[in-house]
């Protein structure tokens, strides 16, 4: 029996997680999110799911939610994206930073 593949990469289900946990922890529906960031919320719910989600736009959803991320940490998370590209194994990195960048 195949394997089957993961909807989204590890990495961005983590990303996902942490955008959902700070939307939580200010009392943010997904659609006040959405609207904020000028997102459908069906965007939103996909971001949350692990849908791949764009620098710019993750800048601004951490600014929406008063957690914006350092500039170091969108250095690196661009750089390992740019990576993973390539086809380097960059997964476990990328959790790691996404979980750091959000943290309280």
């Amino acid at each position: 029996m195949k394997k089957r593949k993961a909807a989204y990469p590890e990495a961005q289900i983590v990303l996902g997680e942490e955008i959902r946990a700070l939307r939580e922890r200010q009392q943010v529906t997904i659609k006040e999110l959405a609207k904020r960031v000028r997102v459908t919320e069906q965007q939103m719910v996909k971001y949350e799911a692990g849908a791949f989600v764009p620098i710019p736009m993750l800048e601004a959803i951490s600014k929406t939610l008063d957690a914006e991320i350092q500039k170091k940490y969108i250095r690196q998370i661009s750089a390992a994206r740019e990576r993973e590209k390539d086809g380097s194994e960059e997964q476990e990195l990328l959790c790691a930073l996404y979980r750091e960048a959000f943290e309280e």
